[in-house]
């Protein structure tokens, strides 16, 4: 069924021109086109991964156009998205050599090349800066490069003329956004909703505004409406599993990330690693490693991102960890560490499984490792952690306080371990320092329900009356 009453102006214009000349093709009947209308026709099939399609339009255009600029540009522009550079040079030669566009499709091949010398060479050379496209083109071709302030150093001359252009509106959203100046990206996005509400970019880019602003259920929204105009749309069903695991909904997320990956968005293996950490949320050890090892075949066997793969290491060794199988943690942290030996939570994991051992002194050099290669708070309360769920709460109580709090007593939920420890090791004064911090401090009334609770016996070990005495910090 076609979806024509969803789609945006000008994707009911290309879809009826695509049609217009497939009839034609089908029927055998010449079809003429200018040449405008057969490169945005390209651009257009292009842009929905239909690449021969694409090549066959512009070659069909040069055959009716021999002589284009434009379609000439266009095909140097498709060979370059898809790779093919070497073909490039041979389409340049049939170019004035002093053109805005052919200074344009130089600087993306150096930018392609890391060149970036060059890239600022031919960028200079370009005679009118004021123009709109040739602005817009640029300021893409900077935030291709990871230069978003140079992006927007080519459009804030030409806002006062062009601040109503949907080119230049699309541009300074995406630029804005790329910038972390969401509020102004979320504003131009509106705006081009008001123009045209059926383009499923603009809702994605909205989304994006949303979600960087924790605004997780208006993300959601966006989502939606970006996927009513295009259901094939992968990246929109990515942001919106993101937005619903950070809402909580495990569920809804693992659907949309099956969607996205169905679509090209997200890879097979990462797939299987969010599985995993579902089990892994529930203590389904067993299960996170069957998942985890299904991610790991992908991401070995496709030379997938080694970063990731580190991470999928690490994480079963925790598994293995919480199975007590601590020759597997040691092999599968040592896989971490060769695939990249900046991870600090291989280390940590390892630290964790030598105390488990009864091996002090291995698990200590462990830790000096983790705090060398990632050194900061982040790594000593993890270290605290791992020593308090181990019962040394005198340690733990000390690198809390010492090396975590003194920096930054807001840091995750410090402050409520340190009121909670203090409170069990009988020091009033430093639980009443600690407590009176937190968002929710235990009171008098409290204090006697957990008497009671510590006279009945149902407190049990230290790790269970503190996550009962936690409850009672982290009440809404």
């Amino acid at each position: 069924m076609k979806k024509r009453n969803f789609l945006s102006k000008r994707e009911k214009e290309q879809q009826l021109l695509s049609e217009q000349y497939e009839k034609s093709v089908s029927g055998h009947k010449p079809v003429y086109m200018d040449s405008d209308d057969i490169s945005m026709l390209a651009d257009w099939h292009f842009v929905h991964k239909e690449y021969a399609k694409a090549f066959e339009m512009v070659d069909y255009g040069l055959r009716l156009h021999p002589d284009s600029e434009e379609l000439i540009t266009r095909k140097a522009y498709l060979y370059l998205d898809a790779g093919y550079e070497r073909q490039i040079p041979e389409l340049l030669e049939k170019l004035p050599g002093d053109s805005d566009d052919i200074h344009l499709l130089r600087a993306r091949v150096a930018g392609n090349k890391e060149d970036y010398d060059k890239v600022w060479s031919e960028l200079n050379e370009i005679h009118e800066t004021d123009d709109l496209i040739t602005a817009v083109e640029a300021a893409y071709l900077c935030l291709e490069i990871d230069e978003p302030d140079k992006a927007m150093e080519w459009l804030t001359p030409i806002k006062d003329e062009y601040d109503d252009e949907e080119p230049f509106m699309a541009a300074m959203a995406d630029v804005s956004y790329v910038l972390r100046e969401t509020k102004q990206a979320a504003k131009y996005y509106n705006r081009l909703l008001d123009v045209d509400p059926y383009v499923p970019n603009y809702w994605y880019g909205l989304s994006r505004c949303y979600f960087v602003e924790n605004n997780y259920e208006q993300a959601i929204d966006a989502c939606n409406y970006a996927l009513i105009g295009d259901d094939g749309y992968g990246e929109a069903y990515l942001m919106r599993a993101n937005a619903y695991r950070a809402l909580g909904n495990s569920e809804a997320a693992l659907t949309d990330y099956i969607q996205a990956n169905k679509c090209g968005a997200f890879p097979t293996e990462s797939v299987y690693a969010f599985k995993a950490s579902i089990a892994m949320d529930k203590h389904g050890w067993s299960e996170g490693l069957e998942n985890l090892t299904m991610a790991i075949r992908e991401s070995e066997s496709f030379d997938g991102d080694r970063r990731l793969l580190a991470i999928l290491y690490v994480q079963s060794s925790l598994c293995y960890l919480r199975l007590h199988n601590y020759h597997q943690v040691h092999l599968y942290c040592q896989k971490a560490k060769r695939v990249n030996p900046e991870n600090g939570d291989a280390y940590l994991i390892e630290g964790r499984a030598y105390l488990e051992e009864k091996k002090e002194m291995s698990a200590m050099q462990a830790w000096a490792n983790a705090l060398l290669v990632e050194p900061g708070i982040g790594t000593w309360f993890e270290i605290g952690t791992h020593l308090f769920e181990m019962g040394n709460i005198t340690s733990a109580c000390n690198i809390y306080e010492d090396k975590v709090a003194a920096e930054n007593v807001e840091y995750k939920n410090v402050k409520e371990y340190l009121a909670v420890i203090h409170l069990l090791l009988g020091n009033a004064k430093k639980f009443a320092y600690y407590n009176n911090m937190c968002d929710n401090p235990i009171t008098d009334e409290d204090v006697k329900d957990i008497n009671a609770l510590i006279e009945s016996g149902k407190m049990g070990n230290v790790i269970e009356a503190t996550k009962i005495l936690l409850l009672y910090l982290k009440r809404d």
